[in-house]
């Protein structure tokens, strides 16, 4: 063999390893498009929380819905959610839907910028056609409601609860359920809706959760059975949803789907009322006045729960502050004690009477309305006794606006929602401010 010949094989045996190995690599654009996406909502809460401290946008936007939403395992935290929402929105990359969605948040909800339901409704927009559940179902909310420049339209936010379904969400889930249940944009389906919360409710959305024991208390969609209404209202009630509190309280007060229990029935509606539900805090209030029951009496709780209940507008609430006043004092009597100014209890102890004397509670209750009608009378000097208008006044609560019916100047502080006019006497209602 020649040298030539050598020379020409080793060439060639050289070609042919480097070709090799040339088409055995692939490039690192390839590499990169192969590569699977990460999906920030399945990651652990630690590993997503990690993930954004690096700075990657998404796992930022996943986490501030967390934190927004309770998702995941999260404590719902509104602030850290506004934080993390900002730090998307500033992000340049308009082609990212989660960007779009931060951004159409921030507006909606004020989160740095001015408050612009017209500027969230154009964000959530671009996002939903990108296809992002979470913006799909919020463009839903603002067409079913027709806010944010939008005409209502529930058919149109219908088709987007169920573009958001497609996607597994739990809170579109939870509102295409409503959406069979009230009939809009579709016609009205019981089992359909119990079939939608269903989904929801093992998902873990309270809204979902509380609607499903509805329907078992109601008998809608599903056979009446009150053992299950109970097991989905406590779902709900301790993640801490306020209605299904009350309802859970309702039960046991009625021993409906568990054992009668009075304290429990307290304990829950106190949780309820807590977070500003009127019916829990009438409730409440008429709990802690109504010995019959056989729990604890605290007239001082059923005057301060009442009067919660009746800033809300509860019309019942109103109506028993009225009774009590009524029991206690006449506006003559109200005048006189206010003009000689005596000494007001700060605070009560309602076992210092001998038992042959000791008052009811309506009684002490009325007494205390009475001492507070009276402070209230010093302090405001616009005395209308043995009305909602006196109650306000004991408060510094009376709104400052005219009658809608007289034109009559209302006095007063702060707003509130009901009114009776002390020149044409008729009650009215205010929005506040």
């Amino acid at each position: 063999m020649t040298k030539n010949t050598l020379s020409l094989l080793a060439f060639v045996l050289f070609f042919v390893l480097f070709a090799g190995y040339a088409l055995s690599e692939p490039n690192a654009e390839e590499s990169q498009a192969v590569a699977p996406a990460v999906d920030y909502s399945k990651l652990p809460l630690a590993e997503l929380k990690a993930a954004a401290e690096k700075g990657e946008v998404n796992a930022q936007c996943w986490l501030g819905r967390c934190y927004r939403s309770g998702l995941n395992g999260c404590e719902r935290d509104e602030t850290k959610a506004a934080e993390l929402f900002q730090k998307v929105a500033k992000n340049t990359d308009e082609n990212n839907p989660l960007v779009s969605y931060c951004r159409g948040n921030c507006y909606a909800s004020g989160y740095g910028v001015w408050k612009d339901e017209k500027e969230a409704v154009k964000w959530f927009r671009k996002a939903a056609e990108q296809n992002d559940a979470f913006a799909q179902n919020n463009l839903a909310n603002y067409y079913n409601n027709g806010a944010g420049g939008l005409d209502k339209n529930e058919k149109k936010a219908r088709e987007l609860y169920q573009k958001a379904v497609e996607q597994g969400l739990a809170v579109a889930q939870s509102q295409l359920g409503n959406c069979y249940y009230f009939g809009k944009g579709v016609d009205k389906d019981f089992t359909e809706a119990v079939r939608w919360f269903r989904k929801a409710a093992e998902q873990g959305n309270t809204n979902a959760q509380f609607s499903l024991g509805n329907a078992y208390c109601n008998g809608e969609g599903v056979d009446k059975d009150f053992t299950e209404a109970v097991k989905w209202y406590r779902k709900a009630a301790e993640q801490g949803d306020a209605p299904a509190q009350y309802n859970l309280g309702v039960m046991y007060h009625k021993g409906a789907g568990v054992d009668k229990d009075f304290t429990e029935a307290v304990k829950w509606y106190r949780k309820a009322a807590e977070q500003g539900d009127a019916v829990a805090q009438y409730n409440l209030g008429v709990c802690y006045l109504d010995s019959s029951r056989g729990g604890e009496i605290s007239p001082q709780e059923g005057v301060k729960w009442l009067f919660k209940a009746a800033e809300q507008g509860h019309n019942e609430a109103q109506k028993r502050l009225n009774s009590l006043f009524a029991k206690k004092i006449t506006p003559a009597e109200s005048q006189k004690a206010a003009a000689s100014q005596p000494p007001v209890r700060e605070s009560s102890s309602w076992d210092d009477e001998p038992p042959s004397k000791k008052k009811t509670a309506d009684e002490q209750a009325a007494e205390l309305l009475g001492e507070l009608l009276i402070k209230g009378m010093q302090q405001q000097r616009q005395p209308q006794p043995g009305t909602m208008e006196a109650n306000r006044l004991m408060l510094e609560r009376v709104t400052p606006s005219v009658c809608k019916i007289c034109g009559a100047d209302l006095p007063g502080k702060g707003p509130h929602v009901l009114y009776i006019c002390p020149d044409c006497r008729r009650e009215q209602r205010f929005r506040g401010n």
